[in-house]
């Protein structure tokens, strides 16, 4: 059984329906970020784009958690789309967004989102972000 390529897993497909999945939940939004991260896969990792993918996210959807949060949910709740390898870096981003703004509230209802989140794909890296910023 061959291992399927980053490329197959995350790839420009996985990119487009981000921005699909995005666009439902934030019709007003460009997306500019979102929409030139495809460009930016090529010769990356799996982690690595991943990580291209989140950073491109908060960037067109900048501010504090609280204005990440409702835009994940509306995505999770509208978007057909809104799963599989693509949750990886919403997760990601959305642990980052509440490790900055770094407040319980922030903090609280990123476990709460991760755990919705985690039914549509392991959110077992973003959780990773959490624990590193408050073990107990």
């Amino acid at each position: 059984m061959n291992m399927p390529f980053a490329d197959e897993l995350m790839g420009n497909h996985v990119a487009e329906a981000l921005v699909r999945s995005i666009s439902v939940a934030l019709p007003e939004a460009h997306l500019t970020h979102l929409r030139a991260a495809p460009a930016k896969l090529d010769g990356q990792g799996l982690r690595q784009r991943s990580d291209v993918l989140r950073d491109a996210l908060l960037a067109d959807i900048p501010g504090s958690y609280a204005e990440l949060d409702p835009v994940v949910r509306r995505a999770a709740n509208l978007s057909p789309s809104f799963s599989g390898w693509l949750i990886w870096p919403v997760t990601s981003a959305v642990a980052t967004r509440a490790v900055q703004e770094n407040t319980d509230a922030s903090f609280d209802s990123a476990l709460e989102l991760l755990s919705v989140l985690t039914r549509k794909l392991s959110s077992e890296f973003a959780i990773r972000i959490l624990l590193r910023h408050d073990p107990p």
